[in-house]
């Protein structure tokens, strides 16, 4: 079998890790209690009442005198495991079809809930971007003893249905199908073993029960399915046996000593099996690579977010992998010698080389356990040790204002216990286990984080993975206890943490062409551009936003009371920074400006967006405009190059309470500290001052008409695009905000020459959003007001550029021809619905927003269904996102093409002009990274916020730092994890927060939980590693409305 470093580690039934083993090998340590009001034990949920036969093993286990050779570990097995920790693989039922999920535990992200859209846009992003499975298509999936084939055979709501080469029938999520053969069987042979299949959904808990008594599909008609997957996996064997040097060699050929590379798998394939037969290898070659690359354990990881669109693999550096080979060796020799230690001392008979003789070459893992059992027990007398994967908080409270950085955190360091540079590489392992998650979860290379933990000794009753490998690092002062692990993200390759050298030298470049004494600006549509002069425009944005991309304004048409200019004023960094500029080069490497809490990685150079760029008066902008009607109809669009002059700036509270308030008064737009939750104390002014001299606290009544006359024709507008099938979208999305020091906006990376601690926490707070489930129209249209405009802008810049045949990264869906169309179902489901109540229930919204299908960009126009649009591309971000500034060189090119000649390019025949910057077919090579960028850093951006208010939650809940309700209610939305760990999702009311329902017997007794039910929960656990919130049901409040129900919908 391929390996990727060295050899697996061996299986010994006298494993030095047993309860007896570790009781002789080493002493237990015990903590001092902490200071007052810090719990000795762990934080977590409670036990349950219940005990398990698994339980009764444990404790009979313990009770019972048995020798090493006797003991079965049964420690930190679960019936049903979370995310992040220890796979039960022993207990369960060994069926071939039993299923694992090698991507489960990596990054879980709920899939049934609607991911909010950014606010410069309000797409959401809930199209699928993973490409369709049809009928007949052959997939991998895992099973208990490794990959198996299947056959697709439809999706079945938020599942899909599997035929396995076993001749069973499988339910999965379709996002966990790494590598497919497209059309490998007949859809009339799928069609012949429908009948015999589930026509529904099924949990994974009754999946061993339906299988047991269902005689399932007779053999003789799933032999024509069977055959031939048994066929390929004939054939791929074969190639495996016959190739298996050439895969053992594929990391020393493919990757660098120092970096990281990417390929795809053909790529791979080419580079150490050569060129194939007619140009390329066959799938079951190809299969049989593919398996040998996640067989290695390190060296290859897939995409796990999106590897059916890039196909591409990660490649470590091979100097990682001799690091991980040699710390392996050394617990190959630690184990070793606590084997022969306990031999010696139950014989009596002494080692002839004990491990602790002079001048042997002892391993480092011996050393390291000692260290990290006295550091954590150093630790664990200021911080207590939970079960949500971090550390508590400090009882220490540190003033910001006695420090030079204005910090809210001290370290001290522990001189006694310095890590020497073998103990540093036991420490990079372990982060590259639980940090950056470069070791493969399936791998036998994952047991040595396990490993690790279990010889401290410290964490009896604690699962040992991921999540208590990461509050291990904390434990040892590594890494500071509120550590985001999305930030150590390999694949998402944010600067600054030294993952990529070739990153780092790329933005030093930038940074150096953006000073002050290098960067001389010179306007590329300078005698191109408008004076706007005394229109004001509007910039809506966030206090602390750092980067203004864009502002909106209003210009009446002479004596007309129904029609008016709009005019979306965007920043144009574009025209002083050509596509071959080395920051230009950056910003496409980086794809978009990274925005978590208390971290910020920029697209361009803050230096140069505040000096030069960012929306501000006498500063260069490019206008998207368009003449409107009241009614929404569109008379006139243009695109101009311009300055504006006259800037206000004013927060999206301030005008959402001016838009609120009575015609023609001034609001009150104070806001309420009692609607905000804060823990760490108040949230220093300091953080936000400074940043612009005339930000608006209040509205004249001018201003306020003109918001609401933009408001009414920005929702005129939106009304238009609901003609054409869009859907308002407005869920909630309570935001984070972070202080840790007045300069802290980097992340602050692992110290790994000390143990160390740290005094103080982060501030944090966050204004919950009250969830109604019953829309507010009036409320809608006011927060809509930014985002109806910018979707008008993208659709003007798509209209502009489709009549000039310009190519740009064209926005839009393409429906699954699986499904039934969004049209029969909005017709179907949806109107009549809203006829009878007014409003469209949010749970079929949902899942009329799934029906839309996969998300797609293009260098052609592609029509947008969610959004209502024959055309649209984005626009309104050019200082952090690369398609925008993309797009902005095109038009620009062909607006000074059109000065220049005095001629239009509308009805242009051809899109690759050499004067364009780019052509059709170099968009057509860019799109797919940019597009995979995109939702990696969409993805990320929301689950850090999502980590910041878990540790909010964390901290208000099991250290009391701020006043929460004893309940609250949760109205449930979707079925969330329910097929796998039987768990539904939803929304808290009272946060606006998005969670999780556990089932329970109060459940059951009611009939189960329904989409649309309301109960009353309470906190259950919360884990900030997983960054997830677990809600125990306390009382059905109201049962789903008939008009919500899934049942009213039927089979998607």
């Amino acid at each position: 079998m391929f390996r990727g470093v060295g050899p697996p580690l061996p299986r010994d039934r006298r494993s030095p890790f047993t309860s007896s083993a570790r009781s002789s090998a080493a002493p237990q340590v015990r903590s001092a209690p902490p200071r007052e009001g810090y719990p000795l034990t762990p934080v977590g949920p409670p036990d349950t009442a219940e005990i398990s036969i698994r339980e009764h093993l444990r404790r009979w286990q313990e009770q019972l005198p048995v020798t090493e050779s006797d003991v079965v570990m049964l420690h930190g097995l679960q019936d049903v495991h979370e995310p992040g920790a220890l796979r039960n693989a022993i207990t369960r039922p060994q069926d071939g079809d039993r299923l694992s999920d090698i991507s489960e535990d990596l990054d879980p992200i709920n899939d049934n809930i609607v991911v909010a859209p950014d606010s410069d846009d309000q797409v959401p992003e809930v199209a699928e971007s993973l490409p369709f499975l049809q009928q007949g298509d052959l997939v991998e999936l895992f099973g208990a003893v490794g990959p198996i084939l299947a056959i697709f055979i439809r999706n079945l709501e938020t599942q899909s249905q599997f035929y396995t080469m076993h001749g069973k029938w499988v339910h999965r999520l379709p996002r966990k199908v790494f590598f497919y053969v497209p059309r490998f069987v007949s859809p009339s042979l799928v069609a012949q073993i429908t009948p015999y299949l589930p026509q529904t959904e099924v949990m994974d808990e009754k999946i061993d029960q339906m299988q047991a008594l269902d005689p399932s599909v007779p053999r003789e008609v799933g032999a024509a399915l069977i055959k031939p997957m048994l066929a390929f996996l004939e054939a791929s064997d074969e190639a495996y046996r016959r190739l298996a040097r050439n895969f053992a060699k594929a990391h020393d050929s493919m990757a660098h000593d120092v970096e990281v590379r990417y390929a795809t798998l053909e790529e791979i394939a080419k580079q150490i099996l050569g060129e194939g037969p007619q140009g390329r290898w066959p799938e079951s070659t190809l299969w049989a690579l593919h398996r040998a690359l996640l067989q290695s354990g390190y060296g290859f990881s897939p995409d796990y977010r999106n590897h059916r669109v890039s196909g591409t693999f990660e490649i470590r550096p091979r100097r990682e992998g001799h690091t991980i080979e040699r710390v392996r060796s050394w617990m190959r020799q630690y184990q070793e010698d606590l084997i022969a230690d306990a031999t010696a001392a139950a014989t009596g008979n002494a080692r002839k080389t004990p491990s602790s003789s002079p001048g042997r070459n002892n391993p480092p893992i011996a050393g390291f356990v000692r260290k990290a059992r006295a550091v954590i027990e150093h630790s664990r007398k200021r911080r207590a040790a939970t079960k949500s994967g971090t550390i508590g908080p400090s009882p220490v409270k540190v003033d910001y204002n006695a420090t030079s950085a204005r910090a809210v955190y001290r370290w001290v360091r522990l001189s006694d216990f310095p890590f020497d540079d073998a103990e540093i590489t036991i420490i990079r392992v372990l982060e590259a286990w639980t940090a950056t998650r470069t070791i493969a979860v399936h791998s036998s290379l994952a047991s040595l984080g396990p490993m690790i933990l279990r010889a401290t000794g410290m964490y009896e009753g604690y699962d040992l993975g991921l999540a208590t490998g990461f509050m291990f690092l904390q434990e040892i002062g590594v890494l500071v206890p509120w550590a985001n692990r999305l930030t150590f993200d390999a694949r998402l390759a944010l600067p600054g943490h030294v993952l990529h050298p070739e990153i780092e030298k790329m933005r030093e470049k930038a940074v150096y062409a953006a000073k002050a004494n290098q960067f001389v600006p010179q306007d590329a549509m300078a005698g191109l551009r408008k004076d706007w002069g005394d229109l004001e425009v509007f910039c809506i944005d966030r206090e602390e936003s750092a980067e203004i991309d864009d502002g909106v304004s209003l210009e009446r048409v002479g004596d007309s009371s129904s029609e008016f200019w709009v005019h979306v004023h965007t920043a144009n960094p574009s025209a002083f920074i050509g596509p071959d500029h080395v920051m230009a080069k950056y910003a496409a490497h980086l794809t978009e400006t990274v925005y978590f809490p208390d971290v910020f990685y920029p697209m361009l150079s803050p230096v140069l967006t505040k000096t030069h760029f960012s929306l501000a008066a006498d500063r260069p902008t490019l206008t998207f405009s368009a003449k409107l009607t009241k009614e929404g109809t569109i008379l006139d669009t243009k695109i101009t190059p311009g300055t504006v002059r006259n800037v206000s700036y004013v927060t999206p509270t301030v005008v959402r309470r001016a838009l609120s308030s009575g015609e023609g008064k001034e609001a009150d737009t104070t806001p309420s500290p009692a609607t905000t939750l804060t823990v760490g104390g108040e949230m220093p002014e300091l953080w936000f001052g400074g940043r612009k001299e005339n930000l608006l606290q209040t509205l004249s009544p001018s201003q306020q008409e003109t918001l609401r006359t933009l408001r009414e024709l920005g929702a005129a507008a939106r009304r238009r695009r609901e003609s054409r099938g869009a859907v308002g979208v407005n869920f909630p999305k309570p935001e984070a905000s972070v202080y840790i020091s007045l300069f802290q906006r980097t992340a602050q990376l692992p110290r790994r020459n000390y143990a160390r601690y740290l005094e103080g926490d982060p501030v944090i707070s966050m204004q919950p959003i009250v969830f109604d489930p019953i829309p507010n129209p009036d409320r809608f249209s006011n927060e809509m007001l930014v985002p109806d405009l910018m979707i008008l802008a993208g659709e003007i810049a798509a209209k502009w550029c489709q009549d000039r045949s310009v190519p740009v990264i064209y926005r839009g869906t393409l429906v699954n021809p699986e499904n039934q169309s969004p049209e029969a179902f909005r017709e179907e489901h949806i109107d009549p619905v809203v006829r009878r109540l007014g409003y469209a229930p949010l749970t079929l919204v949902a899942r009329y927003l799934r029906l839309v299908g996969k998300g797609v960009s293009s260098p052609h126009p592609i029509k947008h269904t969610i959004l209502g649009s024959e055309a649209y591309t984005k626009v309104t971000s050019p200082l952090r996102r690369y398609s925008d500034l993309l797009a902005h060189w095109q038009i620009e090119a062909a607006l000074r093409h059109e000065a220049q000649t005095g001629r239009s390019l509308v009805d242009s025949p051809d899109g690759s002009d050499p004067r364009l910057p780019f052509s059709y077919s170099q968009l057509e090579g860019m799109i797919p990274r940019v597009s995979e960028r995109e939702r990696m850093i969409s993805q990320a951006k929301s689950s850090a916020q999502r980590h910041w208010i878990m540790q909010l939650l964390f901290r208000a809940h099991y250290f009391k730092e701020a006043p929460l309700p004893e309940t609250f209610e949760m109205f449930i939305f979707s079925k969330g994890r329910v097929s796998l760990a039987g768990k539904f999702s939803g929304y808290l009311k009272e946060l606006g927060l998005d969670v999780e329902l556990m089932e329970n017997q109060l459940t059951r007794d009611h009939g189960g939980v329904d989409i649309g039910d309301c109960w009353e929960t309470r906190i259950h656990q919360i884990s900030v590693y997983d960054r997830s919130c677990t809600m125990e049901p306390v009382r059905l409040i109201e049962k789903a409305n008939p008009f919500w129900g899934e049942k009213q919908v039927g089979r998607l």
